[in-house]
């Protein structure tokens, strides 16, 4: 609240000194305007018609007189006409006057006299005999130029002839007399001819005039540096001349005083409009060509970068594809000696053994399953890390699937006396569609970790609909897993869900674990769209919640009494032994031994399937590689081909497509079963649309093996005899 109210001042304070800011502008301005409006400002003239002159009272007359005296008018400007017979230069300097209705902006005059805008312009030649022409820019010292003391005319001879002699005359008349009767060579005189008439000296007296570049000069108003409110008044008048050029108001002078110089005057404006469009132009030209040279350069920048992006999705998609391979080498290359030490471990316990060596073998086993667990842990992280992991939608019963799992958990709860409690409300569903075996990793995982922090007590599970969030054709349901535990502290709950982290480093020296089992979950129920938290207090337990969304199948929902289950009560109805689940089509004596052709190229794995199959009473053909499997089977027929599919000269897939291209001609089908290592998402169907029939991951399971293996047989058997059987899609493989 304290830093919301600073803000709110900060604001105030801000909004305070805009407006201060504003009222400071407007007061300075209505000042300056005020103090324009209540000043007499001194304006100078001089002899210069028909711009400017006196008349015979001495007021000052002219067509500038008058343009000015109507643009004070209309500005609310007050003038006083002084007569300045000195010129421009030194009444603006002394302070004589104000201001000066037409000064040239000549580079001599920067500095000390302030120039408006043009508003005026006088256009200069220079004036010769036409048998002795002289142009600009002469430095010959032995030429006579005529000019008339402080006027333009002055200035442009000093600038044309430098070292010329000049000499001084009255008014533009003197100057062409003087031409005429040899006086001077040369004069400098304004392009305005009727300021002026041939004087009776001329008569007969050829001349010329040379229109020199640099000799139209713009003229503006004048004004002194001396008083504040000079400048501004100057450049004041001069727009309220540009307004009245524009409104029409110079024609009335101009028919006044019958002079050309106003229509020149007014074309001042046009011209000057003219150059504004011009430079508006030239830095829209500019503009655009600046925007074009952007536009090029981001079209180029935008081309590499698709080529980069395209470079960078071929890099990733290239990295993708390594990380698959590098995960799917690793898979096989794991499980398949992981295949070898449980499957030989269990053989090995089915034999007669002394107490110590079972003690040792019993301790094997479970190491193996311990270290497949984290391995299946790995992969999975490692999966998910790489962007490989996908999820299956499946119908399945949710009820169903819940009890089978809390089944499994309630041996290890029943072992440190725990009561395992689950509950599902009412209003859940029963037919659902999502991926069962991600959802059951899930609460393995939460129930496992619960069963491992909990010395007494119970732990419940319960499953609801997450309220407000079910819509039409998706149920979201909210999983909690409440266990009566050691608890964690909070500034340790924010860790167990990060990869590779505990609690804290004690419970992984004393309970073990990677730490990356809360992590694949969040993962999975993140990408079933939920979320997941926990609730824990150190000494009283903890509570675990996830929310996962999940499509319906549109069955009724199942209302009844809510399900509870005990370790106890599991325990009591304990797993027949292995043997009891052996289907019985395979434990009863038949008259005919099934023949099995198992192609497998790894020894260990070799063994521990012809020992396995042979145990079950099948003939056993083994094949090291594609090829001789090929060769086996053109020599004997067999019942069921047990193929692995990484083998060297011959995979699993090429020696498929062999099998099934022959049968097209032969009409048979013998059950081919995929029995690999790769365990990643779509390598089931992949060997499945490369023909097999079924699959089944390694480390292989006895029971799932031989279910399969019947099921196959028994499809076999039926399509010989004519019977159609729909079977049930190949059973995924077990969740370690």
């Amino acid at each position: 609240m304290r830093a919301k109210s600073k803000r709110k001042l900060a604001w105030a304070a801000l909004v305070f000194a805009g407006l201060l800011t504003i009222l400071t502008i407007g007061a300075i301005y209505h000042s300056r305007e005020s103090r324009l409006h209540n000043t007499v400002f001194r304006i100078g003239f001089y002899k210069s018609p028909p711009e400017h002159f006196a008349t015979a009272d001495g007021s000052a007359a002219g067509n500038a007189v008058d343009l000015l005296n109507e643009a004070a008018r209309r500005s609310g400007i007050h003038l006083q006409w002084v007569y300045s017979p000195e010129g421009t230069d030194d009444a603006l300097d002394t302070g004589q006057v104000d201001l000066w209705p037409l000064v040239g902006d000549l580079p001599e005059r920067r500095g000390h006299l302030y120039v408006s805008a043009p508003w005026y312009m006088i256009a200069y030649g220079i004036v010769s005999r036409e048998n002795d022409p002289i142009g600009r820019g002469s430095e010959s010292s032995a030429i006579t130029v005529g000019t008339y003391a402080e006027s333009i005319s002055s200035k442009l001879t000093h600038r044309s002839f430098p070292n010329a002699k000049v000499v001084v005359l009255e008014s533009q008349t003197e100057q062409l007399r003087a031409i005429c009767n040899g006086e001077v060579e040369a004069a400098v005189l304004t392009q305005d001819f009727a300021q002026f008439s041939l004087p009776a000296d001329c008569q007969g007296v050829p001349l010329q005039m040379v229109d020199a570049p640099g000799f139209s000069i713009r003229l503006g108003l004048g004004a002194s540096y001396a008083r504040a409110g000079d400048v501004q008044a100057a450049n004041v008048l001069r727009d309220e001349l540009a307004t009245m050029a524009s409104d029409g108001t110079l024609v009335n002078t101009e028919f006044h005083w019958l002079d050309r110089s106003l229509p020149q005057t007014r074309g001042v404006f046009y011209l000057l409009n003219s150059e504004r469009s011009e430079r508006l132009m030239a830095a829209g030209a500019v503009l655009l060509v600046f925007v074009l040279i952007q536009l090029g350069w981001f079209i180029r920048y935008a081309r590499a970068a698709r080529r980069n992006a395209e470079t960078a999705r071929a890099e990733a998609e290239k990295s993708n594809l390594a990380k698959s391979e590098f995960l799917a080498a690793m898979s096989h290359e794991i499980r398949t000696p992981m295949n070898g030490i449980l499957g030989m471990t269990e053989l090995a316990l089915d034999t007669e053994l002394t107490v110590e060596q079972r003690e040792h073998l019993d301790l094997v086993h479970r190491s193996a399953e311990s270290l497949l667990s984290i391995i299946n842990d790995i992969l999975d992280f490692s999966k998910i890390e790489a962007g490989k992991f996908d999820l299956e939608t499946v119908d399945f019963d949710l009820r169903e699937s819940l009890g089978e799992t809390m089944q499994v958990l309630s041996f290890r709860a029943h072992q440190k006396n725990l009561e395992l409690i689950y509950e599902v409300s009412p209003e859940v569903p029963e037919a659902l569609c999502g991926d069962a075996g991600r959802i059951r990793q899930i609460l393995v995982n939460l129930v496992g970790n619960a069963i491992k922090f909990t010395e007494s007590g119970e732990i419940a599970i319960f499953v609801e609909p997450q309220t407000g969030e079910n819509t039409a054709g998706v149920s979201a349901l909210h999983f909690s897993v409440r266990d009566t535990g050691i608890g964690i502290s909070p500034e340790n709950q924010t860790k167990v869900f990060e990869a590779f982290s505990q609690a804290d480093g004690s419970m992984a020296r004393k309970y073990g674990g990677t730490g990356l089992g809360l992590t694949i979950c969040r993962r999975l129920v993140e990408m079933m769209g939920g979320r997941i938290w926990l609730e824990s207090e150190p000494g009283r337990g903890s509570t675990f919640h996830f929310t996962i969304r999940l499509a319906m199948q549109g069955l009724p929902v199942r209302q009844g009494d809510p399900h509870r289950a005990n370790a106890a009560v599991a325990q009591s109805r304990s797993l027949p032994p292995a043997n009891q689940l052996i289907p019985e089509a395979l434990q009863r004596e038949e008259s005919r031994v099934k023949k099995i052709l198992l192609a497998e190229d790894n020894p260990v794995n070799q063994k521990l399937a012809l020992r396995l199959l042979e145990k079950r009473g099948f003939d056993v053909t083994v094949a090291g590689d594609g090829r001789a499997a090929i060769e086996a089977l053109a020599k004997t027929t067999f019942d069921a081909i047990l193929m692995d599919v990484q083998m060297p000269e011959m995979d699993g897939f090429e020696t498929t497509a062999a099998i099934r291209n022959q049968e097209k001609f032969s009409g048979a089908h013998i059950p081919i079963i995929a029995m690999t290592a790769h365990a990643l998402k779509g390598d089931q169907d992949r060997c499945l649309a490369a023909g097999m029939d079924a699959y089944v991951s390694k480390p292989i399971g006895t029971v799932e093996l031989f279910k399969i293996i019947e099921d196959q047989l028994n499809a076999a058997n039926k399509r010989r005899t004519g019977e159609t059987e729909v079977l049930a899609g190949p059973i995924p493989t077990s969740f370690k």
